[in-house]
């Protein structure tokens, strides 16, 4: 006899959005349809945890923290981003690309699931001045407003949006990882992170960046990247400071460094799945981030961390 899959049981609390006391639902903090996307792209169609590279799991972080009603807020903003703008940004389609309101408004509410996530670990925000410390709540109310319809802008607490494309022709002074096209093109993660001058949500949900800033940054440091509350474009000419650039190769680089921890049996099994699944393989997504790495790095520094599934993470 097979077994019923078992059901989050219903919670009730108070929901983060509208603020109402009722039941809650069990949402993804990054949108399902990210995780949808990367298994399907990917070489084998399963996922792994970068704090567990030997586990495989089948989808992302998920809470109980809003209620029905917001849920299907949230969900229309998604639906759109996924639907007129995430098909562009993976398949890299020329910039710059048209938006409407809602992308300023799905933005905000990664930002806020990012810092809600975050600070369920105590330690996330230690790097964090004591004025940024001292913004968090702000920024969380101002996003939090700005997505229910609250208020009609999200305060100081700026969004912005890169859409990413592999590094093939980079010609800057920074020392790459041999996994940056890996990294760039199919991890997921979230995070938060500062400066003395200005601190951020970081949303990367594969070639996709969102900022939700905690701290606005300097006048003139980040050029195209700004996202307009109403229609607006985005992905032209972009110019971020070279501190964001430390910061993303080094996100890069800890990618790389937690996969080294998978264990020779866990190696020698993806080894085995990829022999067995070479069309796929072939087709994969993740069989092209591997090829703008060996590009760029030649295949033994490029497999040098491992086997190509060493992008396919959260």
């Amino acid at each position: 006899m097979s077994r019923m899959p078992k059901k989050k049981p219903e919670k009730s609390g108070t929901c983060r959005m509208c603020l109402e006391d009722g039941p809650l639902e069990n949402s993804h903090v990054v949108p399902s349809f990210v995780w949808r996307w990367l298994k399907n792209t990917s070489a084998l169609g399963y996922l792994r945890t970068g704090e567990n590279p030997n586990l495989r799991v089948q989808d992302g972080w998920k809470r109980q923290w809003f209620c029905r009603a917001c849920e299907d807020q949230i969900g229309r903003f998604e639906k759109a981003f996924s639907e007129k703008f995430f098909p562009l940004v993976v398949t890299e389609r020329p910039v710059p690309y048209a938006h409407g309101p809602w992308l300023s408004r799905f933005i905000a509410s990664v930002a806020l699931r990012t810092v809600m996530l975050c600070s369920e670990r105590g330690e996330a925000f230690d790097l964090f001045t004591p004025e940024q410390k001292a913004l968090l709540p702000s920024a969380l109310e101002w996003w939090r407003a700005f997505v229910h319809g609250e208020a009609k802008t999200p305060g100081v607490h700026e969004l912005h949006f890169m859409p990413m494309g592999a590094f093939s022709d980079y010609q800057g002074d920074r020392t790459l990882p041999t996994n940056i096209n890996r990294y760039t093109l199919r991890a997921v993660e979230v995070h938060v992170a500062g400066s003395a001058t200005q601190a951020f949500a970081f949303v990367k949900m594969g070639p996709a960046v969102a900022l939700g800033f905690i701290q606005p940054p300097p006048l003139g440091q980040w050029k195209g990247t700004r996202v307009a509350l109403r229609e607006g474009q985005v992905g032209g000419r972009m110019t971020v400071p070279v501190q964001f650039l430390d910061f993303y190769i080094a996100r890069a680089r800890k990618a790389r460094a937690l996969l080294r921890g998978r264990s020779i049996r866990q190696k020698e099994k993806v080894q085995k799945a990829f022999q067995a699944n070479l069309d796929r393989l072939a087709a994969s997504e993740t069989f092209r981030a591997v090829d703008a790495d060996v590009g760029m790095f030649g295949i033994d520094r490029a497999f040098a961390d491992g086997t190509p599934e060493n992008g396919d993470v959260k």
